[in-house]
């Protein structure tokens, strides 16, 4: 019994730790938000911040933060989320396992599947 509980904790600490690693919940609605960040060693980082409608790029270590440039014109950064990452996976996971499909954006919605490698090969006579 006592295993039991040891075991749920350490699930509970270790999906906390991944989900603060791979920023998986959404930044609240504060008055700073981080729009991008790029690590450029173990400790520093590159970081789009916007305040108050103004966007700011920052260079950040473990002992200061440097302001960088305040940018004149808005940056878009695209949100990714964590169904488009899901989905990005999905795809890449059925692409690397044998057939991909693809959806013509002609009239018609023909599929095109493309074979595994092992069975092109095989029709092209190439033998393994």
């Amino acid at each position: 019994m006592v295993g039991g509980l040891i075991a749920v904790l350490v699930l509970i600490f270790v999906l906390a730790y991944i989900v603060r690693r791979l920023n998986l919940l959404p930044s609240g609605s504060g008055l700073i938000k981080p729009l991008a960040a790029t690590s450029l060693g173990q400790r520093e980082r590159v970081v789009l911040v916007e305040l108050n409608g103004q966007q700011y790029l920052l260079g950040v270590t473990s002992s200061q933060v440097t302001l960088i440039d305040k940018l004149e014109s808005p940056v878009s950064v695209p949100q990714e989320t964590f169904a488009s990452r899901l989905k990005l996976a999905r795809a890449a996971q059925q692409s690397e396992s044998g057939a991909f499909t693809h959806t013509s954006s002609a009239p018609s919605d023909a599929q095109l599947t493309v074979p595994p490698s092992s069975k092109r090969d095989e029709a092209r006579g190439d033998k393994p």
